[in-house]
């Protein structure tokens, strides 16, 4: 049995292998999310304006005001999503008139992501230079270590975590065998070094990782 309910977001989790029934606002903004992902598309009508917010993986979606005297009575429309991790959904979509509540998904219990995995995909995707759906900032945390220069690039941004790049080299004309204990702190979940071997000339690149929340 499904339940859908309205006096707060719906929450539904993802069945793929069934067409899943949501109510919208006909008259308002309806905005859906992924509770434990992100969406990367979604497919189908024509009769919604349609934006999609890439950098947090939701979409918002209004009733084109032409298209509402359409679906005034027991009427409906289809639409598909795709999370990123290419979960496909088909949505069979009814409307109600009122105030929008958020129509949340989460992925099927087969489909969660456990924490060490969600920050293992999110560090080997900025690593890869993927950061078009995360927010990248220029102002981060400065690193002081004797012996160092260590100097701050970018920092990327994501729900859950956070990766500020670093350029170290040298002050010196010593030579520097690093590893990952010269840079390692309490909140820090994942570090990567492009080298171990610096001087004054070859510089290294520093990713830090941590946990926002």
């Amino acid at each position: 049995m499904m339940l859908l309910l309205f006096l707060g977001a719906n929450v539904l989790t993802l069945a793929p292998d069934h067409k899943l029934p949501i109510q919208l606002s006909s008259t308002d903004m309806n905005r859906l999310a992924l509770t434990n992902g992100r969406i990367a598309q979604l497919f189908g009508s024509d009769v919604f304006h349609i934006e999609m917010d890439d950098k947090n993986g939701q979409v918002f979606l209004r009733l084109k005001e032409e298209e509402k005297e359409q679906f005034l009575g027991p009427h409906h429309t289809s639409l598909a999503l795709v999370t990123e991790d290419g979960t496909t959904q088909e949505l069979q979509v009814s409307f109600y008139e009122g105030d929008a509540k958020p129509c949340l998904f989460r992925l099927p219990p087969e489909k969660r992501l456990s924490n060490r995995r969600q920050a293992m995909h999110f560090f080997h995707t900025v690593l890869s230079g993927k950061c078009d759906d995360y927010v990248v900032q220029t102002i981060g945390d400065p690193i002081k270590r004797e012996g160092l220069q260590i100097v701050f690039q970018k920092k990327v941004v994501s729900p859950l975590f956070e990766a500020s790049f670093y350029q170290v080299r040298s002050d010196s004309r010593k030579r520097w065998q690093l590893n990952h204990q010269h840079f390692k702190e309490p909140g820090i979940c994942g570090i990567y070094l492009s080298t171990t071997h610096i001087d004054a000339c070859k510089q290294a690149t520093l990713v830090i990782m941590k946990r926002r929340i």
